[in-house]
């Protein structure tokens, strides 16, 4: 097998989007029986941030890098949208001034659109109207009242405020809470190097690029029902996609009694609360933007938007919605599997040339087991579900983010990684150009079992995507951590995994090399960090590390990775995250760490700033048994930012800088190293 060339997260090679963003809020975790998980959004807190990212549209910070933050309030269940642009001003020091924020845009003409499963055509988009809902659907919306309230509901929908003789909520503006929902920008567009397939499709994606980057949008989906777009400078809402599966859900949120703090309140619904994707693609012999978005805790569903000119998007651009409640297209299969997909879906290209989108299961579905689907991208169509069989009733499992790579270099997708909720890490199979030949790797077993006891009797629960990696002797490096949810001190411990495939299963931990935590320090009050082990991981007798999480005397901390780990010629950048367990806080103290990818050891370079100097010189070093010691991981939490989130953002040929959000909105910066590019270090992955 040949190594592939490097490609970045934000897959391609220049930074202009590349970007880290961390999602802190306590959210509801499906893991084994021996785990609490927060039963219901966090009501304390009257005005809360959830997430934030950063985009660029030049290579490194300047003027253009903007920050988007989504914001949820739990008095009255509104959302917003704020956009800064970014300043940094020497280290420790970043400034932001606002853009815009949604809620205080004019939207004089909102366009909401839906799907009527109804429709038998190949498109089933709908503008949303009384006039273009079946049957079904206005017995939805109607549910035990009248048409006349029915229509005021679906009125209330498209924004209008007003309570109708008091019959349904008020509202200040058409936003609701934005909570377990990414954020995604179509800003510069991602090249994914598609210009290299044959044919038309090769030809195609150059002009393709020139034209997107016309398109400037930002995506996120809300509580309110909808899947919005705006502009990505004025906040305009271009569109707005309301998920047939969650329309029965608009009686209860419309309700004035809904999720008021007092007896006799309705309690907050969760809607379009998923993960969306945005990513290109080629059908009808041309290319196309695609954005696949999930329901999350919302429901059990998934949809397909074509994204390419989102200034005149409309109902022909709907390509498919599946659920468990209201999917046309093989309904069987997805009531049985479908669980609560809070995750990425990947659009990628099979062997044969065809577009498909794959995505993990979730938890909580009807089977209770982990299982991978791969759907045509145009139809919604299932083309083959590869269950692991793995989960039951009294141990519910589900599939996580999936990773899909090229590994012969042909442009298609042939292998496929995923963890799962019981801590297994699966690999599987789509090298032959046949779906019926496509299966689960290893004759059905998992390469390796995360757990952290040795009888596997406590799994470390995996809901982040993994990273994968090569290896200089060949093979397959995959690299991920433990997500088990934990609300109060227990004994189980969250781990990072570093585990080599090279066509053989990992049996168990004593396969790996155990990295731990050697020190955690404070330096004067204002900075905690960490000093790593410095083991050597001989790959002749070993198939990778580990790391406990956790400080080594006081493991049970309830520290976590929910985030995809970054890989970066050579070296891992980790975020973990210590939840506020006593009160299901929507913050928590939040550690970020480096180390060296292939050994799991600490650095042989300064990493961080810890003396504020705007340098990276030895006088950033912690002293450890008496010697000057590489630091290894920094603590958020001390630099007053609650830990909340970190953005990775360049700032020069030399160094980046870690930005973190404080609770009450405010920004910090943390001087840091980078490295760059020495040759391919990274498989191919599809996204």
């Amino acid at each position: 097998m040949r190594q592939l060339f490097f490609r970045r997260l934000s897959c391609n090679n220049n930074k202009s989007l590349r970007f880290l963003f961390f999602l802190s809020l306590c959210f509801l975790s499906y893991s084994s029986a021996d785990s609490a998980y927060c039963p219901a959004v966090p009501s304390y807190e009257q005005a809360s941030l959830t997430n934030f990212i950063v985009a660029s549209s030049h290579s490194d910070f300047n003027e253009n890098t903007l920050i988007f933050q989504s914001q949820y309030d739990s008095s009255n269940w509104q959302g917003d949208l704020v956009v800064y642009s970014l300043e940094i001003i020497g280290d420790s020091k970043a400034s932001k001034s606002q853009l815009w924020r949604a809620s205080e845009v004019d939207q004089p003409e909102r366009k909401l659109f839906s799907i009527n499963p109804e429709i038998n055509q190949t498109s089933q988009g709908i503008k949303l109207s009384w006039a273009n809902l079946n049957k079904q659907q206005k017995r939805v919306l109607k549910d035990s009242d009248t048409d006349f309230l029915a229509k005021k509901r679906l009125l209330w929908l498209l924004g209008r405020t007003g309570d109708s003789g008091q019959q349904l909520r008020k509202r200040n503006h058409f936003l609701g809470d934005i909570i377990g929902s990414n954020i995604s920008v179509l800003n510069q567009p991602k090249n994914y190097g598609y210009s290299v397939l044959d044919g038309n499709q090769g030809k195609k994606y150059e002009n393709f690029l020139k034209q997107q980057r016309q398109q400037q949008a930002v995506f996120v989906g809300a509580n309110d029902g909808a899947l919005h777009a705006f502009d990505t400078f004025s906040g305009e809402e271009l569109f707005a996609y309301v998920p047939n599966a969650i329309l029965s859900k608009i009686v209860t949120i419309s309700k004035p009694n809904y999720g008021c703090h007092s007896m006799g309140c309705l309690s907050h619904e969760f809607l379009v609360d998923g993960q969306t994707n945005v990513a290109d693609a080629y059908y009808d012999d041309s290319w196309h933007s695609l954005l696949i978005g999930s329901l999350g805790l919302g429901g059990k569903g998934l949809y397909a938007l074509e994204v390419s000119n989102v200034n005149n998007f409309n109902e022909k651009n709907i390509l498919w919605e599946v659920s468990t409640l209201s999917s046309h297209i093989n309904s069987d299969t997805y009531k049985q599997h479908l669980g609560f997909i809070n995750q990425e879906a990947s659009i990628v290209r099979l062997k044969s040339g065809r577009w498909v989108v794959i995505v993990g299961n979730g938890p909580d579905s009807n089977n209770h087991q982990a299982v991978l689907f791969i759907i045509d991208l145009e139809t919604g169509h299932l083309i083959k579900s590869l269950n692991t069989n793995t989960g039951s009733e009294l141990q519910s499992n589900g599939l996580s983010t999936p990773v899909s790579i090229d590994t012969n270099d042909d442009n298609g997708v042939d292998r496929v990684y995923a963890g799962d909720l019981l801590g297994n890490v699966w690999r599987f199979d789509l090298s032959d150009s046949d779906p019926n030949k496509w299966s689960v790797a290893f004759t059905g077993k998992p390469l390796f079992r995360a757990c952290d006891d040795a009888l596997c009797k406590k799994p470390q629960a995996i809901t982040a995507k993994l990273q994968v990696g090569s290896h200089p002797e060949g093979g397959v490096m995959l690299y991920f951590g433990t997500n088990q949810t934990i609300l109060k001190p227990t004994s189980m411990v969250n781990s990072l995994y570093a585990i080599h495939d090279k066509n053989r299963r990992v049996l168990s931990k004593k396969n790996l090399v155990e990295q731990v935590i050697l020190q955690e320090n404070s330096v004067g009050s204002s900075l905690e960090m960490r000093v790593t082990s410095n083991l050597a991981v001989d790959y002749k007798i070993k198939q990778g590390w580990m790391l406990k999480l956790g400080k080594e005397f006081s493991q049970a901390t309830g520290e976590r990775i929910s985030t995809q780990v970054l890989l970066r010629e050579g070296e891992l950048l980790v975020s973990t995250e210590i939840p506020f367990v006593e009160s299901c806080s929507a913050y928590s103290s939040r550690w970020i760490m480096k180390l060296d990818a292939l050994q799991g050891k600490r650095l042989n370079s300064v990493t961080f700033d810890t003396n504020h100097d705007n340098k990276l010189t030895v006088d950033d070093n912690i002293d450890y048994q008496r010697k000057a010691t590489i630091v290894s991981g920094i603590n958020l939490e001390g630099s007053g930012s609650k830990g909340l989130a970190a953005i990775i953002l360049p700032l020069d040929k030399q160094s980046e800088a870690i930005i973190s959000i404080a609770s009450d909105g405010t920004f910090s910066s943390l001087k840091a190293s980078e490295t760059h590019s020495t040759g391919r270090v990274s498989w191919r992955q599809l996204r």
